[in-house]
């Protein structure tokens, strides 16, 4: 961060700006933040105009608008929700998950459950979901979440 001259916001993230307050959620890598709607709209205009962080700071007033800032982007920076405009490593970097259901076979008695399953369908052989996880434990997932199915009916 601290080499840093231009910055963006990283991909996908999602923003809910309130009156006082913006929750700064990157879905990639499930780090959240808040900071004051003010922050918000001045870092926004800085990733949106590419502007140069040494002549950002060079407009500030006072040293302690200055420490606060950069306080904020290191903050934002550890939790992945900006980047370095030059770093490409890091945007190519995204923690990945992969959400694997290895069975449709259920009632659809499951109050919680929005997974449209059939009765009749078949499921992968054993041999196969070994030859699944290779290709998943190839690709280094960050995060595996495995469901799928009534395991009564399996």
């Amino acid at each position: 961060m601290e080499k840093c001259e231009k910055i963006c916001f990283c991909d996908r993230l999602i923003v809910q700006v309130g009156e006082k307050y913006t929750i700064l959620h990157n879905p990639n890598v499930l780090k959240t933040d808040r900071i004051t709607t003010e922050t918000y709209e001045v870092l926004k205009y800085i990733c949106d105009s590419k502007c140069n962080l040494k002549e950002v700071f060079c407009q500030m007033e006072t040293d302690g608008d200055k420490k606060y800032f950069r306080e904020i982007l290191k903050r934002l920076y550890d939790r992945k929700i900006i980047r370095d405009v030059a770093d490409e490593s890091e945007y190519h970097s995204l923690e990945m998950q992969i959400d694997w259901d290895l069975s449709n076979k259920c009632n659809l008695k499951c109050k919680h459950c929005c997974v449209s399953a059939e009765m009749g369908s078949e499921d992968l052989v054993l041999n196969d979901m070994f030859v699944m996880a290779d290709k998943i434990n190839h690709i280094k997932p960050s995060y595996i979440v495995i469901s799928g199915g009534e395991f009564r009916w399996n």
